[in-house]
Parts: structure tokens; C-alpha cells; sequence
């Protein structure tokens, strides 16, 4: 009784002060003892309190929690910080979190703090929360209605120009980016070029100079605008100085945001956003930026696809005014100055000339067009070897193309280089079987014409070769063509093309067939043929058709009957002109000629009927591509396809349904969380769906039936192996039109990773006021016992021999009481981390040889892997040389006689980690020991602490790395560390 009146009054001179709240109550619930902090906060005094039972000052909402922590206390001695509430004298409520312990005597220690004032600060940080997501969400608003407003000015725009100075002003006005550059892909689809520079705050003189910086840097590849044009990937720099590798559009620059401009996975160019700010931009500006550029991209292709068929338009119209330059004046210069007036009119930027032959030798330029006197004296003086050159390439009606002459090494190429002409084109034109002259087009840019431009001066070269006596003709066929270019059936063009070829070949059979499912030629019209409109056959190089449509080749046969092969339904004709009507090598059908008495062709008539298939082409070509119904349908389809794209590839899950309840849309994401397929899942309803999942919130169903949006709201679902999954959930309602709700989306993801990081920081912070609770305790613990220490000894020495043994054991219980004392104070005052360059190996060796005894000793094989890649790393040699210690002695406790432990380390996350691995073949230890290893006081070893490994983790934490346990009872166990190179 004595000595147990004296450890109560040493307690309530312990913790008569003590910070926090100190409880100790007997195995009845009575209290037994309540710190002055206590009793301040409960209203009552001392004699009060001990007449109290502390179970009836508890409400009723945590008498089931205290009771399950003390009976935990009863059978493990410990119990991890727990939660109460209780009734002050006044009426009002205390909340409590306590952390308990069971004292040898039987009695119940708690001691923890006053929860109240933390709720406060908790409440007002919530409200600053929701305050901050507010103004966010109307940012978000506020910008996609700007988004909209933007798009809504370009959409009726068709000229890329009028777009880009649309999404500039956009840029500007709405949304608030001051400057910037835009960039489109070049018709090589290598590279990009600058096409719109903006700016509101940059003078004259400041834009020009920027722009030629741009454009130098640009060709030669720098920046981070040409890397994401290669990348397709947006990236923003918001301290330019920490970059080599960027743009840098003005001198001031100091933050810059690059975002592709795609189609599907195809990058068309590129917008650069610049600010004279660092972290001028966040992911927020990325996003929305990312938007408009998507929206935009498609109209720019639509406007690309508009100029196209706007250049073969004036193409097709400035052929029809050469015919009729040509039919106008007969003879003379001015004839072909005309016809480079045309060119000039729709290919900028070049030099025209046209040469006249004399048998194999090239005379004079009888016309030119931008050509300087140097030009026209290399074509003047050219050696009769580069004239032979050209003659070779030309003398078959072949065009001669060189996209870039630098690659050529004769002369006439070496010097045209000199005068910075990068490209070379020269068309034939001939008279029957003789080539009478060429057109030739120079360009200083290399491979300047695009396919379109070839085939529109392959055929002006066309017409010059047209004599005389066929003007007439050239003029009826352009004026056929300019009708074609307005019509946009194949049916109309046929008879069009009928009613031309009665006016100007009445004499001959006639037929059109075109490429039906790439397996079939079809009759779409004809003169005389005598096969019904629309009737098919296979193609076949057995006949006459299908062998130009196999061959792509023309096919004269003058006499039919004596060919192996046979005409398809041959109605009386014996001699044949096949003419395979192609688009940039891509073939559309067949133009068919025939007489019905056999004779040789006149060639003058091949020309004829070439030139009018090339048209027939051309026509039929622009009717297929310019079809509406095709052009919009494959234009939807790959929208379509991008939007799923985008939808499949989020990272977080979404799922849409109707109001009904019947799931619409449910993206790979979400099909991975919730484990149903696509299929699967819409074969159920919302609600059968998170019923079989056995979630405690179905958050689609609630908008539906609430008819608002939530937002980040939790709701846990069941895996097939019973496992809890937490998800978060965000949903808004979907609307037509008419602003009427037709369903809801939700944005669902899994908060595993989320809430095991929160439950991590929870424990470190435990661990910290179990710590500062110790450093308390553990001071004034250590005095009284070194006097209750020397009053033993000094009684043992009054007792007699034979009653001495008492004395002793309760000296030895009072050094091990000291020594978690001291253990308790190594735990609470650790040293601050001092820094150091040193490699690990080193100190794992030094380990080892302090311990080298107890190795031997067992006769353990130690085994050491270390990372030759791992050198110099920032630790504390010191206080890793006591993780080393503890850990290393922990395996070698674990391990049995001639035992094995493996250390490895390994260079981790592209040289900017470390690892370390200790394994050991010892007993293993139990799961659910594990998940207590690094508890403080927690050990399964007799006469430990249980302090050594929560040590050891606190050190590692203090490195900024982690530390982690993997084992398997009877196998052996693993210890996991993760260090920084440099912390």
C-alpha cells in the first residue's frame, strides 16, 4: 500500500501540469485520477471527479468506441488515438482525442487533446475551400461562353487569314492573352511556318524584329513550338530562363504556352501564347487554349479543302481564257505572253519562260515573265549538253521536274543555284509526233508546286500544242470544262459530255465506264455503244476496258478482230482508242473511242481525244470530291472518332444515362473501375449497376432524381474479392437544346492511392504527439526513479541475505524502466539531419563489421549486390549507420544458424533515387504484425523497446524517403528503403 501511495503521488506530481489532458481511471471505469487541464475543461473539481464514473460523463455516440478501445487495452496493453465526446458540468460538449495505455497496476492511462479549437480551424478552412472552387468554376464559365463566342465568329469565315485574325482578336479580346504567334504545316507536312504574329502591348519596329526571329528559328528547328509540332504534345514554360531550348518571342519574354492545333492524331500547326510574367500560365490557361484549338483546327481543314477546290475553279477558268487567248490571236509573241499572264495570275512568286525547238536544238525565249537578264542568258548560252538533257527528258511528252536543284550536279543546275532558283519545271508541248517547245517555271523555294499546280501546267502546255486548225476545238473544250467545274453529278457531266462529243466527233462510237467497288467498271453513258446505262462487268486484262484500267495505259487496237483481246459487249466496232481517265495516278474509269471500219488512227486525233479525257478526269474528280454527302459524312465519322478518341482515353472515368436510368456512354476508365465491359454494362440500368457493386451512394441516380449536379462526392463499391474501393464523383446534369434535361454525366476516379496518403499523414502526425508526449513523460520520469533506485539499494543493504532477491529484481525492472526512458528521449530529441556526401555502400560496410560477431557467431552467409551506377549520395552518416544497425540486427535475430542475408542497393527513377533491399531467409513475421512493425513500443522481441524500427522510419521520413516491409512467416522477410539522391 506504501508503495503504491507513492506511485500515485509521483503521478499526480508528473502530470498535475501537463499540456494535454491525463486520465487515469480503475478497471471499474471509476476515475482515479484527472489532471488540472481536465478538470478546467470539465467544469468539476477533484472530489468530484473521484465520486464520477467516467463512463457517465461520456454521450451516448461514443460509449461503444471508449469501451472497444479499453477492452483493447486490456488484451494488448495499447491503443491507437481514438476519438470521444463528453458532457461538460454546464451542459455543453468536450471533444477528446485520447491515446491510451494499461499500467502494470491494472489502472487505465490516457492522456490526449482538446479537439474543439482544431474543428474551428478545420470549418474555416473548408469555407476557404469552397470559396476558391467557386471563383474557379465561374472562371470555367465565364471562358467557355468567350470559347463560344470566338467560334462563333469564325465558323462563317472560308479564308485561313480571315480565321486566324479572328482567333487572334479572340485571343486578345476574350480571353486576355496579349501576345502571341500561330503556325500552320507547310503542303510537305515536315514543317511549319509562321503565319500570324499578335500583339497589344509590342511596337512596330519590336513585331518586325520578332517575327524575323521567329522565322529563323523555325528553319533551323529550335524551340519548343517546333517540338511540339513534332510531339503533338501542349507544354508550358513558365520561367524561360531556366530553358535553353524556347522560342522566345520578344525580349521580355518570361513565360510561354504552346499548344498543337490537331485533327485526330495529325498536328496542323501550332499556337505559341507569350507574357512578359513568369508563371504567366497554369494548366487551367492549357486546357482552355487546348479546347479552342480543337474547335478551330477542323475549321481551318474545311477551309483548306475551300481553297482547294477555289484554285481548281480558277485553274479550270484560266485554261478556258488561254483556249480562248489562243483562238483569238493566231501567231506572234504576244500569243505567249498572254498565256504567262494567265500563269502569273495564279502561281505567284515565279519565273516564266517559253523556248521554242528547232528539230533537237532549243532556238530562242520567245516569251518570259519575271525573268532577269541572268536567267535568260544561262537559257541562252546553255551548252549542247544541257540541251540534250532537257530535250531527253521531254522528247516523249513527259513533264521534266526538279523540286530541288541543289541535288543536281551539271551545270546548267550549278549556276541557276548561283542565282537562287531552288526549283525547275518545264512542260512540252508538241505538234502530232514532235516536241515544238517547253514551258518553264523557276521558283526559289524547293518543291514549290503542289500536285494540283503541276496538273494545271501539264495541261496549259497542253494547249499550246494545239495548231491552228484545232483552236476551235480547244476553245469548245474549255468552254466544256467551264461548265464542268459548276456541275456536281456524274449523271449531268455525262451528258454534257455526250452532247460535246456529237458536236465535235460525230463519226465516232463513244463510251464512259467508271470504277464501281474497285472490282467493276460501270456504263454511265455513251454515243452508239448499245449497252444500257448502268450495266456492270468484272474488270479483266482479257478485255480491251480492263486492260487500260489494270495497265493505266492508253490501248490503240485498229483492228479488234485480229486482238486476243476482247471488247465487252462490242457492238460493230473493229477499231479502238482506250484512254484511262486518272488523278494524280489514282484511276476513275475509262473515256472508250471507236470506228467501225478498221483503220489506223490519225494522231492528231489522240491529242484531241487525250486532252478531252483529261478533262472527262478533272471533271469527274472534282464531282466526287466536292460531294457533299461524302465530304460532311467522313468529316462527322472522324469527329465522332476524335471525340471517342478523347472520351476512351480521360483519365478519369465517365459515364452518361438517360433520364430513365439506362446507361448511354461508359468510357475504358470507368469500365476498368467498375469491371463491366461496355457491353455489360449497358445491358443494365444505373441502379442495377451500383446495386451489384454494393455501393453506399449511387451519385447519378440522386442527380437524377434531385435534378442538380454534385460535386465531389464520396461513395465506396464492393470488388468481386469483397475489397472496398472509395470512389469520388462529380456529376451535371445533360441538356438538349431547349434546355431540357435529357440525362447526366458523371466524372467518377478512384481515390485508393488518395485516402491511403491520407491515412500515412494521419499516422505521422500520431506519431509526432506520441513523440512529444514521450519527450514529456520521459523527463519527468528519469529523476524520481534514480531516487527510488538509490532508496532499494539502500534498503537492500538493511535486509538480510535471504530477502535481498526482491530487492534485486526490482533493481533490475527500474533499469529497464530507465532504459525505455532513455530509449522514450532518443525517440522524442532526435538530432537535427546533418548532410554529407557519402556512399551507402560505405556505411552498410561499417554496419556489418560492427556486427560482425553476431554474424559469425550464427554462421550467416551475407550476401552484397550493390548498383555500380549508385555513387555519391546527400545522407546523414550517422543516424543511417543506426538504420543500418537496427535493421541489419533484425535479420540477423530473425535468421537461424548458417542463415542468409541479402543486401542489394539499385539506381531507381532515371538516377534521381536509390534503393535499398535486406533480405533475409529468417521466421517471417505475421500480417498483421506487419502493419504495427513501425508503431513505437511495438515488439514481438523479449526485452525490446519496440522503438528501434519507428526510429529508424523517422530517419528514413527525415531523408525524404520511405521505408516499407514485405514478409511471408517461415520464408524470410524484406526491408525496403527508398532514398533521394539529393533530398
Amino acid at each position: 500500500m506504501k508503495d503504491s501511495s507513492q506511485y500515485q503521488t509521483n503521478l499526480e506530481d508528473i502530470f498535475k501540469d501537463f499540456g494535454n489532458v491525463v486520465i487515469i481511471i480503475k478497471d471499474n471505469y471509476n476515475f482515479n485520477y484527472l489532471n488540472r487541464l481536465g478538470m478546467n475543461l470539465l467544469g468539476y473539481n477533484e472530489s468530484e471527479i473521484l465520486e464520477m464514473s467516467f463512463i457517465e460523463l461520456l454521450t451516448p455516440d461514443s460509449l461503444e468506441s471508449c469501451i472497444d478501445n479499453i477492452r483493447l487495452l486490456r488484451e494488448t496493453c495499447f491503443c491507437q488515438p481514438f476519438i470521444i465526446n463528453m458532457l461538460k458540468k454546464n451542459g455543453k460538449i468536450l471533444s477528446l482525442e485520447l491515446s491510451g495505455v494499461k499500467l502494470d497496476d491494472g489502472r487505465f492511462f490516457f492522456t490526449g487533446r482538446n479537439l474543439s479549437l482544431e474543428r474551428l480551424r478545420k470549418e474555416k478552412e473548408d469555407v476557404t475551400r469552397s470559396e476558391d472552387l467557386s471563383k474557379q468554376i465561374k472562371r470555367t464559365v465565364d471562358v467557355r461562353e468567350k470559347i463560344n463566342h470566338i467560334i462563333e465568329t469564325i465558323i462563317p469565315l472560308n479564308t485561313i487569314p480571315e480565321i486566324l485574325d479572328k482567333l487572334s482578336f479572340g485571343l486578345r479580346k476574350e480571353l486576355g492573352y496579349e501576345r502571341g504567334a500561330i503556325f500552320l504545316v507547310k503542303d510537305d507536312k515536315k514543317n511549319i511556318s509562321l503565319e500570324k504574329l499578335f500583339s497589344s502591348i509590342n511596337t512596330k519596329s519590336e513585331m518586325n524584329a520578332a517575327r524575323e526571329k521567329i522565322i529563323k528559328s523555325i528553319e533551323k528547328g529550335k524551340g519548343f513550338t517546333t517540338k511540339v509540332f513534332r510531339t503533338g504534345k501542349s507544354k508550358i514554360v513558365n520561367d524561360v530562363e531556366k530553358e535553353k531550348n524556347i522560342l522566345r518571342i520578344f525580349p521580355d519574354t518570361k513565360s510561354e504556352m504552346i499548344v498543337p492545333i490537331k485533327i485526330q492524331d495529325e498536328t496542323t500547326g501550332v499556337i505559341t501564347i507569350d507574357s512578359n510574367n513568369k508563371n504567366g500560365f497554369d494548366e487551367t490557361d492549357l486546357r482552355f487554349v487546348e479546347i479552342l484549338t480543337n474547335s478551330v483546327a477542323i475549321m481551318i481543314e474545311k477551309s483548306k479543302s475551300y481553297e482547294v477546290l477555289l484554285k481548281r475553279s480558277r485553274y479550270l477558268s484560266t485554261l478556258y481564257e488561254t483556249s480562248q487567248t489562243l483562238q483569238r490571236v493566231k501567231q506572234g509573241k504576244t500569243n505567249y505572253e498572254k498565256i504567262l499572264k494567265h500563269i502569273s495570275q495564279n502561281l505567284t512568286d515565279c519565273t516564266t519562260l517559253i523556248l521554242r525547238f528547232n528539230d533537237t536544238n532549243i532556238s530562242n525565249i520567245i516569251a518570259s515573265s519575271n525573268a532577269t537578264e541572268e536567267v535568260k542568258r544561262i537559257f541562252s548560252r546553255i551548252s549542247d549538253r544541257n540541251k540534250q538533257i532537257i530535250i531527253d527528258k521531254i522528247k516523249n511528252g513527259n513533264s521534266f521536274i526538279v523540286d530541288d536543284i541543289e541535288q543536281k550536279r551539271t551545270t546548267l543546275f550549278r549556276e541557276l543555284y548561283k542565282k537562287d532558283i531552288r526549283a525547275l519545271y518545264i512542260f512540252p508541248f508538241f505538234s502530232e509526233d514532235r516536241t515544238i517547245g517547253c514551258l518553264i517555271l523557276l521558283s526559289h523555294e524547293t518543291s514549290m508546286l503542289s500536285k494540283d499546280q503541276i496538273s494545271f501546267l501539264t495541261v496549259m502546255a497542253n494547249q499550246l500544242s494545239s495548231s491552228s486548225p484545232q483552236l476551235n476545238f480547244y476553245e469548245s473544250l474549255n468552254s466544256l470544262s467551264q461548265r464542268l467545274s459548276t456541275i456536281n453529278t456524274i449523271d449531268k457531266l455525262s451528258r454534257e459530255i455526250n452532247e460535246f462529243i456529237k458536236k465535235n466527233f460525230s463519226h465516232l462510237f463513244y463510251g464512259l465506264f467508271l470504277i464501281k467497288d474497285s472490282k467493276f467498271l460501270e456504263f454511265k453513258a455513251g454515243i452508239k455503244w448499245g449497252i444500257s446505262p448502268g450495266t456492270q462487268f468484272e474488270i479483266s486484262k482479257r478485255g480491251v476496258i480492263g486492260w487500260a484500267v489494270k495497265m493505266k495505259a492508253e490501248l490503240f487496237i485498229d483492228d479488234i478482230t485480229e486482238d486476243n483481246r476482247k471488247l465487252e459487249r462490242n457492238g460493230g466496232i473493229k477499231s479502238i482508242y482506250a484512254v484511262p481517265l486518272l488523278r494524280d495516278n489514282d484511276i476513275l474509269g475509262v473515256a472508250v473511242f471507236g470506228l467501225k471500219q478498221q483503220q489506223r488512227w490519225d494522231k492528231s486525233d489522240f491529242t484531241l481525244l487525250r486532252n478531252l479525257s483529261r478533262v472527262i478526269a478533272i471533271a469527274i474528280s472534282n464531282a466526287i470530291f466536292t460531294s457533299k454527302e461524302k465530304k460532311y459524312s467522313k468529316k462527322i465519322d472522324n469527329l465522332n472518332q476524335y471525340i471517342n478518341t478523347i472520351i476512351n482515353g480521360f483519365p478519369s472515368g465517365i459515364i452518361t444515362i438517360d433520364k430513365k436510368g439506362t446507361i448511354t456512354l461508359i468510357n475504358k476508365k470507368a469500365q476498368e473501375i467498375l469491371g463491366f465491359s461496355e457491353n455489360a454494362a449497358k445491358k443494365l440500368t444505373i441502379k442495377e449497376l451500383f446495386d451489384y457493386k454494393h455501393a453506399t451512394v449511387n451519385p447519378l441516380l440522386k442527380t437524377i432524381r434531385e435534378n442538380k449536379p454534385l460535386t465531389r462526392i464520396e461513395t465506396y463499391i464492393v470488388e468481386n474479392d469483397g475489397k472496398k474501393v472509395p470512389i469520388g464523383f462529380s456529376t451535371s446534369l445533360l441538356m438538349d437544346e431547349s434546355g431540357i434535361v435529357i440525362g447526366v454525366i458523371g466524372i467518377m476516379r478512384e481515390l485508393t492511392e488518395i485516402k491511403e496518403m491520407e491515412e500515412r499523414l494521419r499516422r505521422q502526425d500520431r506519431l509526432v504527439a506520441l513523440g512529444e508526449i514521450a519527450a514529456g513523460m520521459a523527463h519527468e520520469i528519469r529523476n524520481p526513479l534514480a531516487g527510488i533506485k538509490t532508496g532499494v539499494e539502500y534498503l537492500g543493504r538493511l535486509l538480510d541475505e535471504n530477502k535481498r532477491d526482491s530487492v534485486d529484481l526490482i533493481i533490475k525492472e527500474i533499469n529497464r524502466l530507465n532504459r525505455i526512458v532513455s530509449d522514450m528521449t532518443l525517440y522524442a530529441n532526435r538530432p537535427p539531419i546533418k548532410f554529407d556526401n557519402i556512399k551507402i555502400e560505405d556505411i552498410i560496410d561499417i554496419s556489418l563489421a560492427f556486427l560482425r560477431n553476431e554474424i559469425e557467431e550464427k554462421g550467416i552467409e551475407v550476401i552484397k549486390k550493390f548498383d555500380s551506377r549508385v555513387s555519391i549520395l546527400r545522407l546523414d552518416s550517422d543516424q543511417m549507420r543506426e538504420v543500418f544497425d537496427n535493421i541489419i540486427l533484425n535479420a540477423i535475430q530473425a535468421v537461424k544458424d548458417n542463415g542468409k542475408i541479402i543486401i542489394s542497393t539499385n539506381l531507381l527513377d532515371k538516377e534521381k533515387k536509390i534503393e535499398v533491399r535486406i533480405t533475409d531467409n529468417g521466421i517471417g513475421i505475421s500480417k498483421e504484425d506487419q502493419e504495427r512493425i513501425f508503431n513505437p513500443f511495438f515488439t514481438t522481441k523479449k526485452g525490446g523497446t519496440g522503438l528501434g524500427l519507428s526510429i529508424t522510419q523517422r530517419i528514413i521520413s527525415e531523408h525524404n524517403g520511405y521505408i516499407s516491409i514485405s514478409s511471408k512467416q517461415g520464408k524470410g522477410s524484406t526491408m525496403k528503403m527508398v532514398l533521394p539522391i539529393n533530398p
